[in-house]
């Protein structure tokens, strides 16, 4: 069934926020929640945002005239961040930063929920152009956006399943972060706290128990470097646990004239520097690496899931260290002087064979998120062309 098709502007207004008051003053034991990007960003799907980072007080609402809307408002990128496409249905009373478009005034003929729904499933990139060099929509081009517009029953018909189809992927989030949560509780529960040792470990030096190297980047102006057999990791790519493809790969050529090494699966990759610094991931193939990241082969005293957890853990202590302003870095230094507890092999071995049990967990969790979200998608689509 095809519904008719209604531009925005008719279901509703449309509006921006305002721009930010600058000074403490503005926000200091301010009442009145402040939405900025960033607490779009914090959720970005949400039909209940109810948490700001901000507070405004009433002499800054009043000085500054800041607009002030109501629960139930859909909100979305308007520029600066339209790439993002955040949507969310506010939760509260709040003002909002100028950056931020705001639909309400709804018609009596649109479910708010349906919109929002709607909403999610349209490519604001679609409408963006640059000013001044700053994605930005115009308004005008919002309220064109065509909106499908059965009746209101079939409206909340649709919202109702999506709601139940976004609470399943809600509940799976949870318990993603309680699976995230399983090893270090695990490595505390099994060797203690590293920072105190309080169960009496022999210390060692990590240089004195590991070799630790780092990598490189060939020259891309040379066209025989990239594009061969060889995985390339890049210190963006530590977002994975274990690091299983790369982005690029490296020629032999490429290889040889870098300072870029061939490292075996099972080597601990800690980015040094840069917006990543502190992450890090275990090489489960044969790879080179950029000159970010440093490379960590455990010796005979350390099984490698271990040290990894404990680097993992230990990861607020390296960027207390860390030296350098606009880039800040943890230097090979640190790492080769990071103080290293050696439990006997016997207890290692034991941990790592529970951390395999929880990896397969937690995969099985990955494949289940995927078909989720890939069911949200479906159900989005098919809502809005009315297949269902």
């Amino acid at each position: 069934m095809r519904w008719p098709m209604v531009p925005l502007g008719k279901l509703c207004e449309v509006e921006g926020g305002n721009a930010a008051p600058q000074g403490d003053q503005h926000y200091d034991g301010g009442t009145i929640p402040f939405v900025r990007m960033r607490d779009l960003g914090r959720f970005h799907f949400t039909d209940n945002l109810d948490i700001t980072d901000d507070l405004l007080t009433e002499a800054a609402i009043d000085k500054a005239r800041m607009k002030i809307f109501e629960p139930g408002c859909i909100l979305f990128p308007r520029s600066g961040s339209v790439a993002l496409n955040h949507r969310a249905i506010l939760g509260i009373r709040a003002s909002v930063v100028s950056h931020i478009g705001v639909l309400k005034g709804f018609a009596s003929t649109i479910n708010s929920r349906f919109l929002y729904r709607c909403l999610q499933s349209f490519d604001m990139t679609r409408l963006s152009k640059k000013t001044t060099g700053v994605d930005s929509i115009a308004f005008s081009d919002v309220k064109g956006i065509p909106i499908p517009l059965p009746p209101l029953p079939e409206q909340e018909r649709i919202a109702a399943i999506l709601d139940a189809a976004e609470a399943l992927r809600s509940l799976r989030e949870q318990a993603d972060r309680r699976t995230a949560d399983l090893i270090p509780a695990l490595f505390h529960e099994m060797f203690g706290d590293p920072a105190t040792n309080p169960k009496g470990w022999r210390i060692e030096k990590l240089e004195d128990v590991c070799s630790t190297t780092s990598g490189g980047t060939p020259d891309r102006n040379n066209g025989n470097y990239f594009g061969g057999d060889i995985p390339w990791v890049k210190s963006g790519e530590l977002n994975q646990k274990i690091i299983l493809k790369t982005e690029e790969c490296l020629t032999d050529a490429g290889l040889q004239n870098s300072s870029a090494k061939l490292q075996p699966p099972g080597t601990i990759l800690l980015a040094m520097y840069g917006a990543t610094v502190g992450a890090v991931a275990i090489l489960g193939i044969h790879a080179s690496t950029n000159q970010a990241i440093c490379c960590i082969q455990t010796g005979s005293h350390l099984v490698t899931d271990y040290l990894y957890a404990l680097i993992k853990i230990s990861t607020p202590m390296f960027l207390n260290q860390r030296v350098g302003g606009a880039q800040p870095n943890i230097s090979q230094k640190i790492i080769r002087n990071m103080q290293i507890p050696i439990p006997p092999l016997s207890l290692q071995r034991a941990f790592s064979a529970r951390v395999a049990g929880i990896r397969t967990i937690d995969a099985n969790q990955v494949t289940s998120r995927r078909r989720l979200d890939d069911l949200f998608q479906s159900l989005l689509h098919r809502a809005f062309r009315g297949e269902f």
